[in-house]
């Protein structure tokens, strides 16, 4: 892990910084495009176009995990209502008042940056434009606790009251990482208090770090944390899960968001 008090750590931030600037443009991009009949392989290729096009690279596509058979087919994860993480089928047709979620990790010039987007589209219940909304406001909130010196644990105990305080539940079993030269790199940190274990680790200025809590309904039953099918993950009972997510410079008073536009709404002061 880079951190920016050593060596390499100034170009670390910048090189992910500059990363991240592409990864939101390609995130806006999609994010614009999606609409009522608009088949989820269309904004692949859209993200694909956009990174191309700044010399970057879609780090997700081929990447393999031991968990699913095969490399990830997508540049960016497309994910729809109950879909969590993962890939969506491409041919999937978008539908008034969708819940979307797009996350996608951006490679450029050997530097990583991470970011998530999630919003609903025209016509959507109010219940579920309100778990968009609660899902910006519980990474916000990991956002402002992130700093030199604070535990984890009191990072993701800032999410869970921010999540209480929205009427939106964290889901189990997702984890925060370190990014920079690779995709992931350590440390991996739960992002549910119930996964936390004994884990004590302060953050440490410098660290470049994604903040990707998932939230869902507040009383759906979600103890199981998630299933999985090939590269997609879902909730167990159906319902609706979406995550904002953004990259993160540590800072010894606030932390940096590298990578990941908190919509202008939400008050960053």
């Amino acid at each position: 892990m880079i951190r920016a008090d050593q060596p390499d750590g100034m170009p670390a931030l910048l090189g992910v910084r500059r990363a991240g600037r592409i990864a939101d443009a390609a995130l806006a991009a999609v994010r614009a495009a999606a609409a009522p009949g608009v088949r989820a392989g269309e904004l692949d290729r859209l993200a694909r176009a956009v990174l191309d096009k700044a010399g970057a690279r879609p780090a997700m596509l081929g990447y393999r995990d031991d968990l699913a058979d095969g490399p990830f087919p997508a540049a960016v994860s497309i994910c729809i209502n109950d879909e969590i993480s993962g890939a969506s089928d491409p041919s999937r047709v978008l539908s008034p008042g969708d819940l979307i979620t797009a996350d996608l990790v951006c490679e450029h010039l050997g530097w990583h940056a991470d970011a998530a987007r999630t919003w609903v589209l025209p016509g959507a219940a109010p219940e579920r434009a309100r778990l968009a909304d609660g899902s910006r406001r519980v990474t916000l909130a990991g956002v402002r606790a992130a700093r030199h010196g604070v535990a984890w644990p009191a990072v993701v105990g800032a999410m869970a009251s921010e999540a209480a305080r929205q009427g939106v539940v964290l889901l189990r079993g997702f984890h925060a990482h370190g990014i920079g030269r690779a995709m992931h790199q350590p440390p991996a940190l739960a992002l549910h208090p119930s996964d936390l274990a004994d884990e004590q680790q302060a953050l440490l200025a410098g660290q470049i770090l994604t903040i990707e809590p998932v939230v869902a309904h507040a009383g759906d039953d979600l103890k199981k944390g998630f299933v999985r099918s090939g590269w997609l993950d879902r909730t167990p009972d159906g319902s609706d899960a979406c995550f904002t997510e953004a990259t993160i410079g540590v800072g010894r008073l606030q932390s940096a968001v590298l990578a990941g536009v908190l919509d202008r709404d939400l008050d960053m002061t």
